[in-house]
């Protein structure tokens, strides 16, 4: 039986949640290593954990009906954590088989009050949000929710921009995706365990009641696998299992627009 294969059969017989794979073609040596639900884990044949050390955070939020007309799921993970850096969203694997590099993919909402690189975008930058392997910065960019040209990240992956999508009334969101030719691929990778972070930091970061409370961020659609030494993916049919977040049902992959 594949990895696949194995991983439906044990969903399924737990009740978890249900999903369907992806149908996009897999290559052989690309394996999903993690699952994650607010109902429990599970890992095909690894040993996974996941925690969410908030400060004042939380980990799952209802999604407004503006995310989710741009798709995103009727729960996300939310982390509204406060602190320089704040307190992550973080998901561990352990017992991982021999690989050369890892993929992520996901959707990423910026909420609320994000003030990018510098006082022309917002009036407490910087806002920066992160994403750490095994404690190594693979991704750490500010976002401005005023003023794009302002704010270090790419904007070409851009779901949507200058308009509230339904947390805050007061302040505008946006949102990226990082799902298929955007995903974060071939990142080096050897060891047998994982540890995956996103956080935001920045002397500006206004998250949590202790720090204002109105800046936040959004994870939907997080996948993460792993790559043999001779297997090399390609953004349209990475072999990913979905992290069915928040609420939660690990769904059938997104149909892509």
């Amino acid at each position: 039986m594949t990895p696949r294969k194995h991983l439906a059969a044990v969903l399924a017989a737990t009740g978890i949640f249900s999903l369907s794979l992806a149908t996009v073609p897999v290559h052989a040596a690309t394996v999903d290593v993690l699952s994650f639900s607010s109902g429990g884990l599970n890992c095909s044949s690894f040993f996974c954990s996941a925690s969410v050390p908030f400060g004042g955070g939380n980990l799952v939020a209802a999604t407004p009906s503006g995310y989710q007309g741009i798709g995103f799921n009727s729960v996300m993970v939310h982390n509204y954590s406060s602190g320089n850096p704040a307190g992550p969203a973080s998901f561990s694997v352990s017992n991982l088989p021999a690989h050369s590099s890892l993929n992520l993919s996901f959707l990423l909402a910026i909420i609320d009050s994000w003030d990018g690189s510098t006082a022309a975008g917002g009036s407490l930058p910087p806002d920066v949000f992160n994403i750490t392997v095994d404690g190594v910065s693979i991704f750490a960019h500010t976002y401005d929710n005023f003023l794009a040209s302002d704010q270090s990240a790419p904007t070409a992956n851009q779901m949507s921009f200058g308009s509230n999508l339904g947390f805050n009334p007061g302040w505008n969101d946006s949102a990226y995706d990082f799902t298929g030719s955007n995903a974060l691929l071939n990142i080096p990778h050897n060891a047998n365990t994982l540890t995956v972070e996103f956080f935001a930091s920045g002397a500006g970061w206004q998250g949590g009641a202790a720090d204002g409370g109105d800046e936040s961020f959004g994870l939907d659609w997080v996948l993460i696998s792993i790559n043999t030494a001779n297997d090399v993916p390609e953004p349209g049919s990475l072999a990913l299992l979905g992290i069915g977040l928040a609420g939660l049902v690990a769904r059938g992959r997104r149909e892509k627009r």
